[in-house]
């Protein structure tokens, strides 16, 4: 038997050590204990057997340690890494990239190597070493890779976090058309960057203004600010000559900017076409006229202009939009809108109850206290409960709410509040009003009506409807969104709809009646989230079933939630 040398005996006996213990196998939650091996090259050799060969892009837990451990061995150790992060391995260049993220000293000589390491990972971790570097080399190399890597990448991160200096030199970029990817990304880095572009809005108007500027960057410069957004607000006053600019494309550059600045000079074209999209049941939870909120949110020194505006889209028929402009109104201190907001506490949608009780805590007005002190005793649903008292309470205490974001609200404050986290719920008897109710084992999901046949259709993230199918002529789709179960009623069905998918959980029931030759649908109760089934307790009377709640309705609206007796 061949013996083994000094140094394959201690590599054996480290691999050995690390694949013998759980914490450090490939099915590790994080890298091995690299502090007892010796010398760099069996470290590194230990890593060899745990590193994947495909990079899955995940940031390697413990790389940060590893980088603490490694660094001991000094430059040497960055050299192999660096090979490493440039080897033909995916996976290696991922690890060696993740745990050059976290090295500690770098130097102009290391910028070559880097580059080319990014290079062949577009995006990596690798990103982060060249923010530690952060010079003019450094920051070419981010630049270089943007349109490959995107803005939400490592690259797109680091170009952020290089902010204001990394940013001027993305305008050559932005004097693409904005649809190409160098341009997209750009400008995506520059939003992401927000507040830290302040510093250089000024000088990106001047350029704007500067005719003798090639067109193309100052175009690039409007582009910029545009993404900047209403941080750059105090650039209005020098972009709204541009207007009357003899060149096209300027002036209306310029007014998308001043547009995106929330500046006066355009606070009235902002309305235009800016008008509730009043669609009842267009889902998930971004009607069309979200985008018009978000745009007039902007134009927070122009209230007297939009403020109107807001109130209507605070009165659409569509919850979601309605919610979503009384959060606007919140978050631009509207106190015009107050008796709105009081009036909205009483919506049947809870959505909207919900964004009026969170309003009017920022407001802080004591003429909200009756209406609020109602809704926090009396509404149906626990969670506009508990958000009307934090509200009254702030009222009464002098100490406003802060207003939510109009993000949040679009994704999860009030569209999603109620999600079906606890998916293993389960309760085996509920009661409502002395009556015992249980789970039905089953629900119709296709109803005969005069004339023809209805069908409920649910294939979760790829859509559904309720399809209704004629005695003579072809089927159609009355309600395109994924419907669960049916109940019929004289004349019709209703019909439980909603899809809970990622960031969205909606559902409402439907009463469908057919007209003449048309069918008509009127929203009769909207649900906190996805439910999945729905029966009938007494005449007239409905449940709605979820994993963790029973909600009772009628035609005429929502009665209240069933209590769980176990």
């Amino acid at each position: 038997m061949q013996k083994l040398r000094c140094w394959d005996f201690r590599l054996a006996v480290a691999i050995l050590v690390t694949l013998a213990t759980p914490a450090l196998s490939r099915a590790a939650d994080s890298l091995p204990d690299l502090n007892a091996c010796q010398p760099v090259a069996t470290c590194l050799q230990i890593l060899d057997h745990i590193a994947p060969a495909q990079d899955m892009g995940a940031l390697p837990p413990g790389a940060k340690v590893a980088a603490k451990q490694l660094s001991r061995f000094g430059d040497s150790a960055k050299s192999e890494l660096l090979k490493r992060a440039q080897g033909r391995r995916p996976g290696w260049r991922n690890l060696a990239g993740a745990i050059l993220a976290y090295w500690p000293n770098w130097s102009d000589q290391d910028v070559p190597a880097l580059s080319a390491a990014l290079a062949l990972n577009h995006g990596g971790w690798i990103a982060r070493a060249l923010v530690a570097l952060g010079d003019d080399r450094a920051i070419d190399a981010l630049v270089a890779d943007l349109p490959d890597a995107g803005a939400e990448s490592q690259t797109g991160f680091a170009l952020t976090q290089l902010a204001p200096k990394s940013l001027n030199r993305l305008l050559p970029l932005l004097e693409f058309d904005t649809e190409d990817p160098r341009a997209a990304e750009a400008l995506g880095v520059i939003t992401n960057s927000r507040d830290r572009a302040r510093p250089l809005t000024p000088v990106w108007a001047a350029i704007a203004s500067d005719k003798a500027r090639p067109l193309e960057r100052r175009l690039a410069a409007l582009r910029a600010l545009r993404a900047v957004g209403s941080s750059a607000f105090d650039a209005g006053e020098a972009l709204r000559p541009l207007l009357t600019d003899p060149t096209p494309s300027i002036a209306a550059e310029a007014r998308q900017t001043l547009s995106a600045l929330g500046d006066r000079s355009v606070a009235d074209e902002a309305l235009s076409g800016c008008v509730p999209s009043d669609q009842r049941f267009l889902e998930p939870d971004m009607p069309e006229g979200s985008y018009c909120l978000l745009k007039l949110a902007a134009f927070r020194d122009s209230l007297d202009v939009i403020g109107p505006r807001l109130i209507a889209f605070a009165t659409s028929r569509n919850g979601a939009e309605a919610a979503l402009a009384i959060d606007v109104i919140s978050q631009l201190g509207y106190r015009a809108a107050e008796p709105r907001l009081i009036a909205a506490l009483g919506s049947p949608d809870w959505r909207v109850a919900y964004a009026a009780a969170a309003a009017l805590g920022v407001f802080g007005s004591s003429d909200s206290l009756p209406a609020l002190y109602r809704i926090s005793r009396e509404h149906w649903l626990p969670e506009v409960r508990t958000q009307a008292q934090q509200s009254l309470d702030a009222v009464k205490t002098g100490a406003p709410l802060y207003p939510k974001t109009t993000w949040s609200l679009l994704h999860d404050s009030v569209i999603d509040i109620v999600p079906e986290k606890e998916a293993n719920y389960r309760c085996g008897t509920w009661e409502w009003r002395g009556q015992s109710l249980h789970t039905p084992a089953s629900y119709l999901r296709s109803v005969r009506v005069a004339g023809g046949a209805l069908t409920a259709v649910d294939n979760g993230e790829w859509g559904g409807g309720l399809e209704w199918t004629p005695l003579s002529g072809p089927p159609r789709s009355i309600l395109k969104v994924n419907v669960s179960a049916l109940e019929p009623i004289e004349g019709g069905v209703l019909a439980l709809a909603g899809l809970a998918h990622m960031s969205s959980n909606y559902g409402y029931v439907v009463r469908a009646r057919l007209t003449g030759k048309d069918w008509d649908l009127q929203e009769v109760a909207r649900l906190p989230g996805r439910f999945s089934n729905l029966s009938e307790v007494t005449q007239g009377t409905y449940a709605a079933w979820s994993a963790r709640r029973v909600v009772l309705f009628s035609e005429r609206g929502i009665l209240g939630l069933a209590e769980c007796k176990r």
